[in-house]
């Protein structure tokens, strides 16, 4: 990483000094910050981070920003204009890994603390860095709805023009688009595995929707459009609490006394359905008995039946004569 001299933010980025009065103007131009120029892909952006400042104003190049939530990792690009956060902040519980790298021969300004200090006198600094990342959180949100098109084509066609958007150049060709993105890239942009992305790239191509220049894409085909009207969504409703939205914090002898009266309560409880289960296991074993009893009756009743019958048969049948 090279530390170059200090320039002046406004010269560098004249956009941020818009909401700024020409007195203001004429003021702030004397903000100077250090710009650092990193000469290969940093992870995670930690000698930047070193040099101290809440964030990084992109001046050339590109920072790769990488999520990962379980196996699955998504991934964004901050291109010239892009704000960079720089302070650490507690991801949320779903992320597994998040961190920003620089590609090589990428120019930033350091944010530190000469701009912290200069929103405090013109506010409309302030105003165009909330616009800045305002632009940033827009253009992540249209990725996000780029990820949920139905067809992978769709979405790397608009994809493309998305970033277009900061990389792209027109001329009479087409819009040029000088980034070489892998196709894994590409997946981890869009939402889709590397051999569907394949796929789609080269339907894109048959078609000539794009071209793959050794510089990167030209972009022949638009960005897809609607196609009729869209229905519109129902928005989310908050559930309505009538109860009130907090409580004081319990008594702590007072919470130990009420789980040992739930404990007894349940230990009653408890002896209860024992005590009802043995009474009912009693009559169950009664009622077997004498069901029982019942059953060896009616066995013994079938039994001699049987014998009386059999006797009767033979004092029935003939006997043979004497003769015989």
């Amino acid at each position: 990483m090279i530390t170059s001299a200090r320039v002046r933010l406004l010269e560098i980025d004249p956009d941020l000094g818009s909401s700024l009065t020409s007195d203001e103007l004429a003021e702030a131009r004397q903000l100077a910050v250090p710009v650092v120029t990193v000469e290969r892909g940093d992870d995670d952006l930690a000698e930047v981070e070193q040099q101290g400042g809440f964030g990084a104003l992109v001046l050339e190049g590109m920072v790769v920003g990488e999520l990962r939530v379980g196996d699955q990792a998504g991934m964004r690009l901050l291109g010239p204009g892009d704000v960079v956060p720089l302070t650490k902040s507690p991801p949320p519980m779903l992320v597994a890994e998040a961190s920003f790298r620089a590609l090589p021969e990428t120019r930033l300004a350091l944010l530190g603390r000469e701009v912290a200090f200069a929103v405090t006198h013109w506010p409309g600094l302030a105003s165009a860095l909330q616009l800045r990342a305002a632009q940033q959180s827009d253009r992540l949100a249209v990725q996000l709805v780029i990820c949920q098109l139905p067809r992978v084509d769709q979405r790397l066609l608009a994809l493309f023009w998305l970033l277009a958007e900061l990389w792209g150049r027109v001329t009479p060709a087409g819009t040029t688009l000088p980034l070489k993105l892998t196709h894994e890239a590409l997946g981890a942009l869009i939402g889709a595995r590397r051999p569907t992305v394949t796929l789609a790239l080269r339907e894109l191509s048959e078609r000539g929707a794009i071209v793959h220049q050794a510089e990167g894409w030209l972009l022949l085909e638009p960005p897809p459009g609607a196609s009729g009207e869209v229905e519109r969504m129902r928005p989310p409703a908050l559930v309505e609490d009538d109860g009130p939205s907090w409580a004081p914090i319990p008594d702590r002898r007072a919470v130990e006394a009420e789980e040992a009266a739930a404990r007894s309560d349940s230990y009653e409880t408890l002896k209860q359905t024992v005590a009802a289960l043995r009474q009912q296991h009693a009559r169950n074993q009664e009622r077997f008995a004498q069901r029982l009893r019942e059953l060896t009756a009616t066995r013994e009743r079938c039994a001699e039946n049987r014998r009386r019958m059999a006797r009767d048969q033979l004092n029935r049948s003939p006997r043979p004569s004497p003769s015989s």
